[in-house]
């Protein structure tokens, strides 16, 4: 074999490995997105769960804003005024996640209220409004409250014999 082949080989072996790294940061770059978004998701959803007082709807609030909602705006609108520097992309995830954990929240509120109207019984809506209190919604547990809550404010709104 030739010394120019073999040039020509390990030249091509370079070429392969340094797209390997490119193809891996890519990678990288992506799982990291995917760890700091569902991450932050999670943390929020893990928070609202823990924190919010039954007896008091407001009580996973500030000023009257759902924190999800306040950091995922507050995060963007620093990150796209450049205030995170080379740290925006993270900001933009965490953002992302904090404001992905608010839409979860608000369209389980939301589909439980147009299936308890579809159905004729009381949703979440209702059910704030009667009792005071946030429906639980999330795990399993709180699903069979969050039931028969429903089906005990819509026997008590239900016309005689329905």
């Amino acid at each position: 074999m030739a010394a120019s082949d073999l040039r020509q080989k390990l030249a091509r072996a370079k070429a392969q490995v340094a797209n390997i790294k490119e193809k891996a940061e890519e990678t990288m770059q992506t799982a990291k997105c995917a760890v700091e978004t569902v991450g932050t998701a999670f943390g929020f959803g893990y928070l609202r769960g823990r924190m919010t007082d039954p007896a008091d709807p407001e009580s996973f609030s500030v000023m009257g804003v759902e924190p999800d909602l306040l950091a995922g705006v507050a995060l963007h609108a620093v990150g796209f005024l450049g205030g995170f520097g080379k740290y925006s992309e993270d900001a933009h995830n965490v953002a992302n996640g904090a404001l992905s954990s608010y839409a979860v929240t608000k369209g389980v509120e939301i589909g439980v209220d147009a299936r308890a109207e579809s159905e004729g019984t009381a949703g979440v809506g209702a059910i704030r409004q009667m009792s005071g209190a946030p429906a639980q919604i999330g795990s399993r547990h709180s699903q069979v409250n969050l039931a028969e809550q429903m089906a005990g404010a819509g026997a008590a709104h239900s016309p005689a014999g329905a």
